[in-house]
């Protein structure tokens, strides 16, 4: 019986609207959602829409997000939903993003770059990571990104 409740519950928010169109995401009310460390789920759903939606205001929101290094877990919200969204419009905040102090970061970041890379940016990491003034740390995250990238790309190739 405890397992019905929630798909009970869920059912019933589901049917609530009685068939209403779909509303249109509120921008402040994602944000307030994007800032919540407490539920990590509504973090990755508010990320996702944000990325997803054309609201004004919703791309500055997520490059700020993007930008701001602080908060890690909103920014590993973000860094998936572009990376399963697969948009290109923020490779230049993650692409800055590996070099960050934080490692889960750098991951994060080197994850989606693997996944949105092309050969302009498989350069832009090439250099990276012989840019000798750079920190080790960063010129092993962008050699793994491009070995992510080849990885991934001989991946494609067996499947076909």
């Amino acid at each position: 019986m405890q397992a019905i409740q929630p798909i009970l519950l869920g059912l019933g928010m589901l049917f609530a609207d009685g068939g209403a169109a779909p509303r249109t995401p509120d921008l402040s009310h994602l944000q307030e959602m994007l800032h919540d460390r407490q539920h990590p789920h509504s973090q990755s759903q508010a990320a996702l829409l944000l990325v997803q939606c054309s609201l004004e205001g919703a791309e500055k929101t997520v490059r700020e997000g993007l930008r701001s290094l602080e908060n890690v877990e909103e920014f590993l919200a973000l860094a998936a939903a572009v990376r399963l969204h697969q948009d290109r419009r923020f490779l230049d905040e993650l692409f800055a993003a590996l070099s960050a102090r934080q490692p889960p970061i750098r991951e994060a970041a080197a994850q989606t770059l693997a996944v949105l890379a092309d050969a302009h940016l498989v350069t832009r990491l090439q250099h990276l990571a012989a840019e000798r003034e750079a920190e080790p740390a960063v010129r092993q995250i962008a050699l793994w990104t491009c070995l992510l990238y080849t990885s991934d790309a001989a991946d494609d190739l067996t499947r076909v």
